[in-house]
């Protein structure tokens, strides 16, 4: 499937969507734009005026094989930091905690729990008016019944628990929520069978790797399952993942112009056949210096932190891209016997 988005008035980006997509290379500033595009599609609200000048008087175009979706044909889910996690975990209108709780209207078991609080409330009513007899026989107090949606905005309260302790949502770690959120969003998906969009901006700041990965599994658990899921990473730095060949041709690299990458077999033989030496890597340790390598593609960092046999491919990946290679100011080192003798010394005590 081709997706063609644009992000600025006049200028898009064209790309085949897969289940999930990496945007990397060195340009922060159009992966902010293409994030920016998402966000904004998302709400579906008519443009301002200064937003006129930045997408031009008919909005933001997005385009799949050809043709033209509009914001509600798609449910778009954004993690920018850790209050996006919150906020999906909270009742507020829209959330997946909220619409999470709408399905509960239309239980029977529920509304047949609300007609008995109905019932004690006509009780107490003519329990009252019998009473006020004695009072008057111009006034007539009124009990009014409850619905579900009453009930909610009257009654409800959401408390979260950390290590059995009571804290507000504001106190939680976001860490904590992640399996809630994707609990939360399989049922959504399930409910409302919607293609869904993840949108994933620097998720490295504000979760811990342990938990990315973690997360990540469960999303590809519920794209396998729905068969409706669609990541995207937009990522300034590399993301400690395990990553698999088919996600080569998954990556985007935004430099001054976009590109995305071939399948992993042809980026290989092109890697084997310009390597000073015969490339002897085994397939996950490549595929490790690959994508701490891309983040840097079509930057002018002068001095990108990679190991010395990373430069090696920074080389080969910048010439393969059409761009002239202008080596970094760098030491060419390896560690010292002695150093070496150091990190293997084994502790005797």
């Amino acid at each position: 499937m081709e997706m063609r988005l644009e992000y600025e008035k006049g200028k898009s980006i064209t790309f085949d969507v897969h289940d999930r997509n990496f945007f990397m290379g060195g340009s922060p500033t159009k992966k902010w734009k293409i994030f920016r595009s998402f966000k904004r599609f998302k709400s579906g609200k008519t443009f301002s005026e200064l937003e006129e000048h930045v997408y031009g008087e008919e909005g933001i175009h997005l385009f799949l094989d050809g043709k033209l979706i509009k914001a509600k044909d798609i449910s778009i889910y954004i993690m920018e930091n850790r209050e996006s996690i919150l906020n999906e975990c909270s009742y507020i209108k829209g959330s997946l905690l909220y619409e999470q709780m709408q399905t509960y209207k239309i239980d029977i078991g529920v509304n047949r729990l609300i007609e008995e609080i109905t019932n004690g409330f006509f009780q107490i009513e003519s329990r009252i008016q019998k009473d006020f007899r004695h009072i008057s026989d111009r006034i007539v107090p009124n009990i009014h019944p409850i619905n579900y949606q009453q009930l909610l905005k009257n009654h409800l309260s959401i408390s979260y628990k950390e290590n059995q302790e009571n804290l507000s949502l504001d106190m939680m770690d976001s860490n904590q929520l992640l399996d809630e959120y994707c609990r939360l969003l399989r049922g959504e998906m399930n409910r409302t069978g919607k293609e869904s969009w993840l949108i994933l901006k620097n998720i490295e700041n504000f979760l811990s790797k342990e938990d990315i990965r973690k997360m990540v599994k469960e999303f590809e658990k519920i794209s396998l399952e729905t068969k409706q899921l669609k990541v995207f990473f937009l990522s300034d730095r590399s993301l400690d993942l395990d990553y698999v060949p088919e996600d080569i041709e998954k990556t985007i690299i935004l430099g001054e112009i976009e590109e995305q990458l071939p399948p992993y077999t042809e980026l290989l033989r092109s890697i084997q056949l310009r390597y000073p030496e015969e490339y002897v890597e085994c397939q996950k340790v490549l595929l490790k210096r690959l994508y701490r390598i891309f983040p840097y593609l079509g930057t002018t960092i002068f001095d990108p932190l990679l190991f010395p046999k990373d430069m090696v491919l920074f080389k080969i990946l910048t010439e393969l891209s059409g761009n002239n290679w202008d080596c970094p100011k760098m030491t060419i080192e390896e560690l010292t016997p002695f150093e070496k003798a150091f990190l293997t010394k084994k502790d005797r005590s």
